[in-house]
């Protein structure tokens, strides 16, 4: 019966990784389409979405305002340049602390990379959350372009995928989708096919 039970589960489990990647694919699918129907319902082009950092300050631009851009931007940079010298500091330590390899820190320089982590993992933690509530604000002003109140922007931080789907039927019912150019409406087709190949390939190679 034991070995019963072993047997099963990892088909079981694999199973079941296979239902999240799928319906990480769903969503993906439903936030990019949603998006673009919004991104072109307010005059910017759809493939804006694919462009680092200009879709992000696309999207304060249509639905706030450009210059919080900067704002986002700014403890972004931060957060990764904190990051990556609390990661280099640790990894210098820990390299060097290896035997036969560079030489054994002192307590000193073994407290000061400490404080270096902890100091680095801290700014990136704060810069984190001034990030996260201008994306609550910006949240609240997508809701807000489209005559829902704070409840709707709940909606949007919770439960992204069904919130945005519901903008995209709005989006459809002003008739944005007719008023798409036959271009950029293959582009989406291109960017939808790319993510079910994403999803299908490595389940179909058993890569999940």
């Amino acid at each position: 019966m034991q070995t019963d039970i072993y047997n099963y589960l990892p088909p079981y489990w694999a199973s079941i990784q296979r239902g999240y990647f799928i319906g990480a694919m769903i969503a993906a699918i439903i936030v990019f389409i949603s998006m673009c129907l919004m991104f072109e319902d307010n005059d910017a082009k759809c493939w804006y979405l694919i462009i680092p950092f200009y879709n992000l300050y696309t999207k304060f631009k249509i639905f706030w305002n450009k210059r919080y851009f900067y704002f986002y931007l700014v403890p972004f940079i931060i957060a990764f340049i904190s990051l990556l010298a609390a990661g280099v500091t640790f990894l210098s330590v820990l390299i060097s602390s290896m035997s036969g390899i560079g030489y054994s820190p002192t307590v000193e320089v073994a407290g000061t990379a400490a404080l270096i982590c902890v100091v680095g993992v801290g700014i990136w933690f704060i810069c984190l959350m001034i990030m996260g509530i201008l994306e609550i604000i910006l949240d609240y002003y997508i809701s807000k372009t489209y005559d829902y109140d704070g409840g709707f922007t709940v909606g949007l931080i919770m439960l992204p995928v069904i919130f945005y789907a519901i903008l995209g039927v709005n989006c459809i019912k002003r008739g944005v989708f007719g008023r798409i150019p036959t271009g950029r409406k293959v582009f989406m087709f291109i960017i939808v096919a790319l993510i079910i190949a994403l999803a299908v390939l490595p389940i179909y190679y058993n890569v999940i």
